[in-house]
């Protein structure tokens, strides 16, 4: 889940697109690593300045053609020669720890999920069980599971399942438990 230089304007702005599910809510004044050919180059999300909206804009969430990438150049020739149209940029954020006994991280829940899976298949490693055991770590799940569904089908895995994915979020009286 990230953005993809799409095109550099006059002024050196870059516009993107999205790869993966983005929340555009989200997404105005957040920081991101460009990655180049020549090492990471940072920039923030930019938007049209909520003074300078109309009344309707300002209660619609923006459209990706509306937000652009600002890595402080001066103008296209400068951008370009840091960046180049289809080169991929991820939110720069790392891990942190939250209240003291918590954590937050940049696609912390498919890496947790994935250590998860993996643990268990090394601690069952050494006691030969009568089933076949497989460790799987799958994409899409957010849109309707496709990896998962994917790969029941091919492995015919009927009898017993075992999902690691809920890493992500706690209960508040903000969110809610899906099962």
């Amino acid at each position: 889940i990230g953005y993809m230089v799409k095109y550099v304007d006059k002024e050196g702005y870059i516009y993107f697109s999205t790869i993966g599910g983005i929340d555009l809510h989200l997404v105005p004044g957040e920081r991101v690593w460009i990655k180049t050919r020549k090492g990471i180059v940072l920039g923030v999300i930019g938007k049209k300045p909520i003074h300078l909206l109309e009344r309707e804009e300002r209660e619609k969430v923006a459209k990706i053609d509306q937000l652009w990438i600002d890595i402080g150049a001066k103008n296209q020739k400068e951008a370009k020669s840091k960046v180049s149209i289809g080169d991929p940029a991820v939110p720069a954020v790392g891990f942190e720890v939250l209240n003291r006994d918590m954590v937050i991280a940049r696609g912390f829940d498919d890496r947790a999920g994935a250590f998860a899976v993996s643990e268990t298949l090394r601690l069952i490693s050494g006691k030969k069980p009568k089933a076949s055991v497989f460790g799987v770590a799958t994409v899409q799940e957010e849109i309707g599971l496709r990896g998962a569904v994917n790969c029941i089908q091919t492995l015919y895995l009927q009898d017993i399942i075992f999902s690691f994915n809920k890493f992500n979020y706690r209960v508040t009286k903000r969110c809610w438990s899906i099962g």
